[in-house]
């Protein structure tokens, strides 16, 4: 039943509405998030390797949606 999968790209996907935290895109299939992108502007000088350093220290990995085996 591959037909009825449906997969969606999610643009600033809202992961703690309190502060208004989100991630830049999320893909995910039949509504379940599989992977979380971090997205950096190579034209203003930013490189992967920010957007490594973003997830490092500035992302709680307390907060559900960054544990192991939990949501991404």
């Amino acid at each position: 039943m591959y037909e009825a999968n449906r997969m969606e790209v999610i643009r600033q996907f809202s992961y703690e509405s309190e502060r208004n935290y989100t991630l830049d895109m999320v893909l995910s299939i039949n509504g379940i998030p599989m992977v979380a992108l971090e997205l950096k502007n190579q034209l203003t000088g930013q490189t992967v390797d920010d957007a490594k350093n973003q997830y490092i220290k500035n992302r709680n990995p307390r907060e559900k949606c960054f544990q192991s085996n939990k949501r991404f």
